[in-house]
């Protein structure tokens, strides 16, 4: 397994007592802008630190469902937007880092197919699309990259 394509997820564990201090804190922001604001992005985005910070102590399991947590926030909240994309983004790199191609893949995918929507195309379309298909070479498919992308994008339609 690569972790080149993923280099924005931690590659070691940290030192436990500052990722646990670091986890409370943002526990505690959490339960304040919640209190406070209700269902905004800032609630989704505190969702995702959390999720790094578990991910950092070793917790894939509980990191992904704080980032499908973040998805679904950003999702009802944003919709279409980098946000949104970047938190799929998020759960296909803790798949991938477990080395569940397929499921990665798909949230990759959705990454993709949000930052394509955008009415103007984000700079890091192409660092995602790379992403996506160092996932695809790592599930192990043999169908050229591009093409599958296409018959993919083109069944959005």
């Amino acid at each position: 397994m690569t972790n080149e394509s993923y280099d924005n997820m931690p590659d070691n564990l940290g030192d436990p007592k500052t990722d646990a201090e670091v986890l409370e804190l943002y526990i505690q922001g959490l339960a304040a802008a919640e209190g406070i604001t209700g269902e905004h992005p800032a609630i989704a985005n505190s969702y995702s630190n959390i999720a790094m910070a578990y991910l950092n102590q070793g917790y894939p399991t509980t990191a992904l469902e704080w980032f499908k947590k973040a998805v679904a926030m950003y999702e009802r909240v944003s919709g279409d937007h980098s946000d949104t994309a970047f938190a799929c983004n998020s759960v296909a790199g803790v798949y991938f880092r477990q080395e569940d191609y397929g499921e990665a893949l798909l949230w990759c995918l959705k990454s993709y197919r949000i930052l394509l929507r955008l009415k103007d195309r984000h700079p890091d379309i192409g660092t995602i699309k790379k992403r996506m298909k160092t996932t695809y070479h790592e599930a192990g498919f043999t169908e050229p990259f591009e093409q599958w992308l296409k018959r993919m994008l083109d069944s959005d339609r």
